[in-house]
């Protein structure tokens, strides 16, 4: 269901794991993006790949991403990278999926939990998935 809707985003996600394996294949980029990362006072995070078989692995890489993004965007234009950059609209597309996507990691992190997942856990997470996806704003902003 969550990759099925990602599928609306695709291309500006396919951009974003582009720009992150980059940095998984260059050793002297990521030591850039650490250096950079230190100048801006900012903690020392490592772009997570995603993973095709795990959805929730999008939402990690959107999520580092986006904790990342003042020295992953000075990195790339500082080492010239060979790499599409996002522009300020598919940012703020990266912005925007991510608080769609949090309420269902919560709900996989809850279930992975769980050994036996019971009726009684599953009928009120569902009930949330449903409110949060039939109105985003109002269940993301209180």
């Amino acid at each position: 269901m969550v990759k099925d809707a990602l599928r609306v985003v695709k291309p500006t996600v396919d951009k974003v794991k582009a720009i992150v394996e980059f940095f998984h294949r260059s050793t002297v980029a990521t030591e850039k993006l650490k250096s950079t990362q230190r100048q801006m006072g900012m903690p020392e995070l490592r772009p997570k790949q995603e993973c095709a078989t795990r959805w929730n692995s999008t939402f990690y890489m959107l999520k580092r991403i986006l904790e990342s993004k003042d020295a992953i965007i000075s990195t790339l234009a500082v080492i010239n990278a060979p790499v599409d950059t996002l522009s300020q609209e598919e940012w703020e597309t990266v912005k925007e999926v991510f608080p769609v996507l949090e309420p269902f990691e919560e709900v996989t992190v809850e279930i992975s939990a769980e050994s036996y997942v019971t009726a009684s856990k599953m009928l009120p997470l569902c009930k949330g998935l449903q409110q949060v996806t039939a109105h985003p704003t109002e269940c993301n902003s209180g």
